[in-house]
């Protein structure tokens, strides 16, 4: 009997040896805002420019997912050359990408973009990190000229999303993400609503459960008006963009007013919690979607 319950024992030290070995950190992971970029390909001394018309963020997980944010009028990564499906000029000023990344080497990032047609890989070539500021070139092969743009993103906190309970980059939280090939059936339209729903509620409650200020970047393309005192309805072109046509999208409307209408009130212990009043939302509008 001593024997088992020394070599049990002994097992499952092993197991937590190895799993830590497996949970090593990476410091990719976290996320990351846009700063600047140095033109290195100048001959002249090189200077960081600064795009006031331009933010970007970066979310990686340590389990090799991601999500890329670029807002604003100016298009320093140049993505905009490599999708396929072109969009009206409003819905290209704020995009979201989402997808996996592999690493080859140390250096070398792939990018798999799960939710829009790119004719050309992304891939990120790693100049340096020093976990509190990413800096990389962009390979892009019909974009030779962005070769020479050092990029530099700086971290704004080092949440290890692989490590929580709420994983809301896995790929079953983003299904939603991916465009209408055809037209859906309500139930369909109704199944991509309720996961837009467990994404947002899953992201609030990472930083909720970690006690951080959430930012709501990547919530941006929901069609939710977030504040202090709860969230409301409104319509989104990016949201709308996720569907066949503008009929689907105008029934995606309609579910989420009915399920607002059916929604209990507030409970007055959540009065001075903002993301809880949001969570506690959220999840009242997925209850009521039948």
């Amino acid at each position: 009997m001593k024997t088992l319950l020394i070599r049990s024992l002994t097992l499952f030290h092993l197991a937590l040896i190895l799993h830590s070995c497996g949970l090593k950190d990476d410091p990719l992971v976290g996320e990351w805002e846009y700063a600047n970029y140095r033109d290195t390909g100048t001959k002249e001394r090189s200077t960081d420019s600064e795009l006031p018309y331009f933010e970007s963020y970066f979310m990686f997980s340590q389990d090799g997912h991601f999500l890329l944010c670029n807002y604003g009028d100016d298009d320093a990564l140049l993505l905009d050359d490599v999708i396929l499906i072109k969009e009206p000029s409003e819905r290209r000023k704020k995009r979201i990408f989402y997808g996996k990344y592999t690493r080859q080497q140390d250096s070398i990032i792939f990018l798999k973009v799960h939710n829009y047609l790119l004719s050309d890989d992304i891939v990120l070539v790693e100049h340096s990190n020093d976990k509190r500021n990413l800096k990389f070139y962009i390979d892009l092969k019909q974009q030779k000229n962005i070769n020479n743009r050092l990029f530099n993103y700086k971290k704004n906190n080092s949440i290890d999303l692989n490590r929580t309970t709420y994983t809301f980059l896995s790929t079953e939280l983003n299904q939603w993400r991916n465009p209408a090939q055809q037209k859906e059936t309500k139930d369909e339209i109704r199944a991509r609503v309720k996961n837009s729903l467990e994404y947002a509620a899953a992201y609030l409650k990472v930083y909720e459960s970690q006690d951080k200020s959430a930012s709501l970047i990547f919530l941006t393309n929901l069609p939710f008006k977030f504040g202090r005192n709860g969230i409301r309805m409104e319509s989104n072109t990016e949201w709308e963009s996720l569907f066949y046509d503008l009929t689907d999208a105008k029934t995606s409307y309609k579910i989420l007013a009915d399920a607002f209408k059916a929604s209990a009130d507030i409970p007055n212990d959540l009065s001075r919690n903002p993301i809880g009043i949001s969570i506690f939302i959220l999840t009242e509008l997925n209850k009521n979607i039948e």
